[in-house]
């Protein structure tokens, strides 16, 4: 089931009904063309300069008003001129000189011829070979025949649509097309009002009814938030989904006729989309995961097939149908993505190539594929640089290989290098397991055999120590037997203790102040009294 909506296409004139927004723009357009042959429009990515032309321009003109091609560079921009114009004639095989063709066209058709450049900044961004000379050259025929065709002031006008970051760049051809700038037009980001008759004239064209006025505004300054005024693909992507919801919600699966039914907008469903500058790179991203779910493989072999559309420098690239995506995927599951593809509107085809459908999600792509790139550009440099040092690739840098290597496409060489990375990384740490293992045993064996030296230690002061209690607590007792002799002594006053005993009474006083004998106070006590008493005593 699709929205009604244009999502990332341009519209034409059979938009016209839903076209707002550019009103001013339009005219001024009409009027240029009135006053000039030729008219380079330009402006930034998404600011809708296809659709000002293609519906926004054509209402100014009847059918026979004008006879407009739409013309895109293709392998040559010269030959995709040329055959544009061959296709409405019977026989222009012979005729070569793009004044002949146009007025060719015109005598056939009485109607005035309208060469319009869409995307034209694929002279530059779309190189079909690499001979420079080659390049300049099919340039130079261009602005060259341009030139010659604008002097012949034949019934035709010529609008060159451009990128504005491209604009700088045909300056020099300015020398073969004098009167390139004269008449140019910036297509500038819409502005809130705009905006407001955008989302107003939508609403009302498509019956799209809220709950609330406020509901309303709610939408406007989403869209204000997410930067839809200057990419105007967010609001498409955005007001489809919108609408999407709505309908869901209002008749399920059902599919709608041949004109889209009401729908009611709900806070519910507004607040569910309302992520208006990411809406696209969701939407990329859900339609990745589920392609990648019908056809069983990987979301990121999606990815791959989005990329060849991509030109290194982030603008679309436009792929011959036969284009075989260096066998990314089997023939039939690729037949089935890009058909799957262009169901989601991610892609679009015509008889000859297949493209992106906007530049946006060229942009989108670019930004996603240069971070993976830079990673993967610089993890190739690290593994070249390691090879030629002849050393090993570290924890780190195979991690980071793992995690791109389903995506770089590593040659047979670089992946067994890595591997052997890998086996040496896993012998190290096995190794330095076994070391620190080792280290712990001989830790906890220098513990034991501390742990044992200091209890052999401490028992042997224990036992020291025992023994000197014992020694002291014998001499305590031999002196404790002559103290009793020395008092009983000195209880006769006619009587004292020979020398010897007196001797051995004041070796008692030494010993008393050790640190065994302090432990025994009634021992020193007993000692001191019996010095005093014989100091006391007429003995001395």
């Amino acid at each position: 089931m699709k929205s009604p909506f244009k999502f990332l296409d341009a519209y034409t004139l059979a938009d016209k009904l839903s076209f707002f927004g550019r009103k001013t723009e339009e005219k001024l357009l009409y009027q240029q063309l009135r006053m000039s042959s030729m008219v380079l429009l330009y402006g930034f990515s998404g600011t809708g300069k296809t659709s000002l032309v293609q519906c926004g321009l054509s209402q100014y003109y009847d059918g026979p008003d004008w006879h407009p091609f739409v013309i895109r560079k293709g392998e040559s921009i010269n030959e995709s001129m040329h055959k544009a114009l061959s296709s409405v004639l019977e026989n222009s095989k012979t005729i070569h000189d793009l004044g002949e063709l146009v007025y060719e066209v015109f005598i056939t058709y009485s109607r005035p011829v309208y060469l319009i450049f869409d995307q034209f900044e694929e002279i530059f961004t779309l190189n079909t070979t690499e001979n420079t000379t080659e390049q300049s050259d099919e340039k130079i025929v261009f602005f060259n025949s341009l030139n010659q065709l604008l002097k012949r002031n034949l019934p035709c006008k010529i609008i060159l649509i451009t990128r504005e970051e491209y604009l700088g760049r045909l300056y020099e051809y300015e020398q073969y097309l004098p009167n390139l700038f004269d008449f140019k037009i910036r297509v500038e980001a819409m502005n809130a009002q705009k905006l407001r008759d955008v989302i107003s004239g939508t609403f009302t064209h498509f019956e799209i009814t809220t709950d609330s006025p406020g509901l309303k505004e709610q939408v406007i300054k989403n869209l204000l938030e997410g930067n839809a005024t200057s990419q105007l693909a967010y609001l498409q992507v955005y007001l489809s989904q919108l609408w999407e919801q709505a309908y869901k919600k209002q008749y399920k699966q059902q599919e709608w006729g041949i004109i889209p039914p009401p729908v009611h907008l709900d806070r519910d469903i507004i607040d569910k989309v309302k992520d208006v500058k990411n809406v696209l790179d969701i939407y990329l991203a859900n339609q990745e995961e589920n392609i990648a779910g019908k056809l069983e493989i990987k979301p990121h072999e999606v990815r791959w097939i989005l990329d060849y559309f991509v030109t290194p420098d982030g603008t679309k690239r436009p792929l011959l149908t036969s284009f075989n995506f260096e066998n990314r995927l089997k023939d039939d599951k690729l037949f089935t993505c890009l058909k799957l593809l262009e169901d989601a509107r991610l892609i679009r085809r015509d008889d000859k190539y297949f493209e992106l459908a906007h530049d946006i999600l060229a942009t989108i792509i670019d930004n996603q594929r240069n971070a993976q790139q830079r990673l993967i550009k610089n993890l190739i440099q690290n593994i070249s640089f390691s090879k030629s040092q002849e050393s090993r690739l570290d924890t780190n840098m195979i991690k980071r290989y793992d995690e791109v290597k389903d995506i770089a496409n590593f040659d047979e060489e670089t992946a067994l290098y890595v591997e052997k990375s890998r086996k040496v990384l896993r012998n190290r740490k096995l190794l330095i397991m076994g070391l620190q293992i080792l280290l712990v045993l001989l830790f906890i064996g220098s513990f034991l055999l501390s742990y044992y030296a200091y209890r052999s230690k401490q028992q042997a002061d224990e036992e020291k120590e025992k023994a000197q209690k014992a020694l002291v607590q014998k001499d305590i007792t031999d002196y404790e037997v002559i103290l009793r002799r020395v008092n009983s002594i000195l209880d006769n006053p006619d009587n004292c203790p020979d020398s010897m005993m007196v001797n051995k009474l004041f070796e008692m006083k030494r010993k008393s102040s050790s640190t065994f004998y302090k432990n025994n106070k009634l021992f020193i006590a007993n000692v001191k009294n019996t010095i005093d008493r014989y100091q006391k005593s007429d003995c001395k």
